[in-house]
């Protein structure tokens, strides 16, 4: 599943993918196409959307451009906030995905990517931080790649210490 519709296998309702919402700066549409996603996830039973996906449009490769946001931060966070919303006020929890620089899908779980602090501050992970606030999801979901030398599912100071009491976030940590 993610952001462009309940994953099952059998036909069903297809939105616009996420960099499309975004190009509209619609947070009213992203709230309602997100309300949609959550009564077909109820009526298939599934209480988690793995959506919304945010990472930066960094490299012009990366195969999840359709499921990002944009390459603004500001923007990226705003409509992921509102389309986690819309999928948490109808029930459906949703997952932010996939703190941090997961911009490379063929080596996803190889890649190393080298950050400066104030970038990751201000680029790469502001729009996890204005999501998150936005609309306190059921879960975050972390990325399989290395930033700055530590993966990300296994650095304690972003997962435990930033993501609960900087940005206050209480959920479930994927």
């Amino acid at each position: 599943d993610g952001n462009c519709g309940v994953n099952v296998n059998r036909p069903n309702i297809g939105m616009p993918s996420s960099n499309l919402l975004c190009a509209t700066w619609d947070r009213d549409l992203t709230y309602r196409v997100a309300t949609v996603i959550a009564e077909e996830a109820k009526e298939n039973e599934i209480n988690m959307i793995l959506a919304p996906a945010m990472n930066i449009h960094r490299n012009p490769l990366c195969g999840r451009h359709p499921e990002y946001f944009s390459e603004d931060p500001y923007l990226s966070g705003i409509l992921a906030g509102y389309f986690c919303k819309g999928l948490e006020d109808n029930g459906i929890s949703g997952s932010i995905k996939h703190v941090i620089a997961n911009n490379s899908e063929s080596t996803r779980k190889r890649n190393h990517s080298l950050i400066p602090e104030r970038a990751l501050r201000e680029i790469y992970l502001k729009g996890f931080e204005i999501a998150v606030k936005e609309s306190h999801p059921g879960a975050v979901m972390s990325s399989y790649n290395k930033v700055n030398g530590k993966y990300v599912n296994n650095n304690y100071r972003l997962l435990f210490m930033v993501l609960p009491y900087v940005w206050g976030f209480d959920g479930f940590l994927m």
